[in-house]
C-alpha cells in the first residue's frame, strides 16, 4: 500500500468520523436562516456519507485499507454521537432542539433532516464495524518512526516532535483552563495567541531562520509570479512581506559596488544579489575592479549602492569607496556585511531582512 493511499483511507474516515463536529458545531444559531443552513447541511450528511463511503469501497478492492483497530475506535465513537452507545445521545436531536422559536415548516425540515443525518452516521458506523474492518489490517501503521516519516511526509518539513507535542499539550490545557474553544475566541485569549505564533514566524522568515526557497532565498526576478483572483482573505501566509515587495518592484536598480578581482568578492556579491532581489530589487554590478578609480568609472548614478568585498579590502579603501560614492550622487550606501562606521547602512546573515529591503526600497523611490 502507496503512502498516499494510506494517507488518503484513513484521512475519509476521519473526515466523516469529525464532519459533524467540524460542520455544525461552530455554525451560527441565531436567526432562522442560520437555522435554514443547518437544516440544509444536514440534509446534505447522507450523500456526502455516501460518497465517501462508494471511495473506502473501491480503496478497499484495491488493497488499501486502515488497520482494522482504527476502523472500530471510530465506529465506537460514531455509535456515541448518534445515541447507539453511551449516555450522550443523539447530538443531531440535541443540535436541533436548540433551534426554539422557528417556523413550523422549517422546524419540521430540522427535525426530518437530523434523522435522515444520524441514520446516515449509524449506517456508516455499521459498514465501519462489519464491511470494512473485516478486511483491514491488522498491522497498525503507528509509532515514532512511522509518525515521523508520515508528518515530514504531510507538512513538508521536520519538526521536533517532543516540542510540538508539548507545545500542542500546553496550549490544549490552556483552551481548556479558559472554558473551550468558543469561550476563547470570545474573551480574546485564542486569537491573542494565534497573533503571538505568527508574529514569532514573521520575525523567523524575516531573519531567514526559516527560509522560503524561491521568495526570500533564491527567488527568480523574471519569473511570471502567479497572481490571485477574488478578494483577499484573512490568511496570513509565510511569505507575505516578500510577496508585496515582489508585486511592486521599484523602478530603479542597487549598483553593486564589487571591490577587487571577482574571486575575493564573489562571496558577498552573490549574498547581497541574492538578499536584494528576494525585496524585488535588481542590481547593476561593477564587475572585477582594481580600485576606486574602476569602481567610479563603472557607477551610473543609482540611487543606492551596495559595497560588496572583503575586510581586508574594507580596511584598506572601503571609506573612500563611499564617500566617492556619495560625492558622485549616492543618497545610500550600503555595505554587505557586518556593520561599518563609513556606511549608512548593511546587511548581514541574521539581519532582520524585510526591515532592511523596506529602507533599501524607500531609499530607491
Amino acid at each position: 500500500m502507496t503512502r498516499i493511499a494510506r494517507v488518503v483511507v484513513l484521512g475519509l474516515v476521519i473526515h466523516v468520523k469529525h464532519l459533524s463536529r467540524n460542520a455544525f458545531d461552530l455554525m451560527a444559531t441565531t436567526t432562522a436562516d442560520d437555522w435554514a443552513a443547518i437544516s440544509a447541511r444536514l440534509g446534505a450528511v447522507p450523500q456526502a456519507i455516501a460518497e465517501i463511503r462508494g471511495t473506502l469501497l473501491h480503496e478497499a478492492d484495491h488493497g488499501h485499507v486502515s488497520p482494522r483497530r482504527q476502523m472500530l475506535e471510530a465506529a465506537k465513537q460514531i455509535n456515541s454521537w448518534t445515541g447507539r452507545s453511551g449516555s450522550a445521545g443523539d447530538i443531531f436531536a440535541q443540535l436541533v432542539a436548540q433551534a426554539g422559536e422557528v417556523p413550523a415548516s422549517l422546524g419540521s425540515d430540522l427535525a426530518r433532516n437530523a434523522v435522515l443525518a444520524s441514520t446516515a452516521y449509524a449506517e456508516f458506523a455499521t459498514f465501519l464495524e462489519q464491511d470494512l474492518a473485516p478486511v483491514g489490517r491488522d498491522k497498525e501503521a503507528v509509532g515514532r518512526e512511522q509518525y515521523t516519516r508520515d508528518s515530514r511526509y504531510f507538512l513538508g518539513t521536520e519538526i521536533d516532535l517532543d516540542e510540538t507535542y508539548a507545545w500542542g499539550w500546553a496550549e490544549l490545557q490552556r483552551t481548556e483552563a479558559a472554558g473551550g474553544v468558543l469561550a476563547a475566541l470570545d474573551d480574546g485569549s485564542l486569537p491573542a495567541r494565534v497573533a503571538d505564533v505568527a508574529a514569532a514566524r514573521e520575525r523567523d522568515v524575516a531573519t531567514r531562520r526559516r527560509p522560503i526557497t524561491g521568495l526570500s532565498e533564491f527567488p527568480h526576478l523574471r519569473e511570471s509570479v502567479p497572481t490571485r483572483d477574488g478578494e483577499p482573505d484573512a490568511v496570513r501566509r509565510w511569505g507575505a512581506a516578500f510577496e508585496a515587495f515582489r508585486a511592486d518592484p521599484p523602478a530603479h536598480h542597487v549598483f553593486l559596488a564589487t571591490l577587487g578581482p571577482v574571486a575575493q568578492h564573489t562571496a558577498r556579491a552573490g549574498f547581497a544579489t541574492n538578499l536584494l532581489a528576494a525585496g524585488g530589487v535588481a542590481v547593476d554590478v561593477a564587475g572585477a575592479t582594481s580600485g576606486v578609480e574602476e569602481l567610479m568609472a563603472a557607477y551610473t548614478g543609482q540611487p543606492v549602492v551596495c559595497l560588496a568585498a572583503t575586510d581586508a579590502t574594507y580596511a584598506e579603501s572601503g571609506s573612500e569607496a563611499a564617500q566617492a560614492l556619495r560625492d558622485a550622487g549616492a543618497n545610500l550606501v550600503v555595505v554587505a556585511g557586518p556593520a561599518v562606521d563609513w556606511a549608512d547602512d548593511s546587511c548581514a546573515a541574521g539581519d532582520d531582512v524585510v526591515a532592511f529591503l523596506s529602507r533599501v526600497r524607500e531609499a530607491l523611490r
